[in-house]
């Protein structure tokens, strides 16, 4: 006959225990999580949302709460911390689809526009909105545009880039039914070519910080001018003009250590439009650095 000893009928008492005090426990965080929900329909302040959330999290940590307070952060301008919480909820449950839903919203709403299709790209065969999303995405080549004011990340900027990325994108997109694929090329509108500007440009920082990771890829730098102009000699002047920016943008990039070997510009004037018109609008668009990457 086997006679147990206290410590071990101890140890097997909890061990039996267990399950039904996580339940409780995950029970407790539930219900601040409906509260959570119900002051959102009270139109209650965001912070006691979030203590509730949180306080729910260390009680009992599920996607459900993650998202929701992703959500919370989101709506309060802490887009960091919701994005965080969003990955969290997608780590506990890579199906959730409302969870990637709304982090394509919130990528999207910050004009990361590869990271917002790459999360649509999750639920495209679920989600109609999401399917639109990305085509609209696509179609606008929204993905791969930035103006000055705007900072597309070096997340963002390898999605693109990086080949093994760009294909498995390319991949899914097809595999959801939509033929249109994304192109290693990114479009920059209004860059400031004074150089002081240009070498401390966060956006250039960006790019040569994902060049320095691809460093067995060509860059070439293409550079466009507006194709309305009355002055004389126009074709030879733009063409001047778009070189010469080109060849600026390459000598801030080796100056943030990029191999100038790796580097070719190209100067095309106003000979690549890609709109039409007299517009400011037009020229806008017209007036633009693309860079592209040649994998190797």
């Amino acid at each position: 006959m086997i006679i147990l000893k206290p410590k071990f009928i101890l140890i097997i008492l909890l061990s039996l225990m267990m399950p039904i005090m996580a339940t409780e426990v995950c029970d407790q965080a539930n219900e601040l999580l409906y509260q959570a929900y119900d002051l959102y329909a009270k139109k209650h302040v965001i912070s006691q949302q979030k203590r509730l959330l949180e306080r729910a999290l260390q009680l009992c940590p599920n996607p459900e709460i993650h998202n929701y307070l992703a959500f919370v952060l989101g709506n309060s301008g802490k887009y960091s911390q919701a994005i965080k919480h969003y990955k969290q909820a997608l780590q506990q449950n890579p199906k959730f689809y409302e969870a990637w839903y709304d982090l394509g919203e919130l990528y999207y709403e910050q004009n990361q526009f590869i990271l917002s299709l790459e999360a649509y790209l999750h639920i495209c065969k679920i989600d109609v909105d999401a399917k639109v999303q990305i085509q609209q995405l696509l179609t606008e080549r929204n993905y791969a545009i930035v103006d000055s004011d705007k900072i597309i990340s070096q997340e963002n900027l390898l999605l693109l880039y990086n080949p093994k990325n760009n294909a498995t994108i390319n991949n899914n997109l097809l595999d959801c039914g939509i033929k249109l694929q994304i192109q290693p090329v990114f479009s920059f509108y209004n860059f400031k070519f004074n150089n002081d500007i240009l070498k401390s440009s966060k956006q250039l920082d960006e790019i040569a910080a994902t060049l320095r990771k691809l460093y067995n890829s060509t860059i070439k730098i293409h550079a466009h001018t507006d194709t309305f102009t009355n002055k004389i000699n126009r074709d030879e002047l733009n063409l001047k003009s778009s070189q010469k920016r080109a060849t600026a943008i390459a000598n801030a990039l080796v100056e943030k250590g990029i191999s100038i070997e790796r580097i070719q510009t190209f100067g095309h004037g106003y000979h690549k439009p890609i709109a039409y018109g007299i517009s400011s609008i037009v020229a806008k668009k017209n007036t633009r650095i693309e860079i592209e990457i040649i994998n190797l």
